[in-house]
């Protein structure tokens, strides 16, 4: 992951499946902070897809970006 600049859209996205909705963001010139999923054959294919993305596999519910740091 890179550090955004000032003009950089950037996006938390939950429910990230296998990346679909994240790809097209960052063609459209967003950064993806974090990409939560819970299910973990989804997290295995982001991980080996993308392994820059910062993905956190477990409940939304769970997630805070404060505690979450990689």
């Amino acid at each position: 992951m890179s550090i955004s600049s000032p003009t950089t859209p950037t996006c938390i996205e939950i429910c990230s499946g296998a990346g679909g909705q994240a790809l097209g963001l960052e063609m459209a010139g967003f950064e993806a902070l974090a990409h939560l999923e819970n299910d973990r054959h989804a997290c295995a294919t982001l991980r080996q897809n993308r392994p820059g993305w910062n993905v956190f596999e477990g409940d939304v519910r769970g997630f805070s970006a404060g505690r979450e740091k990689n």
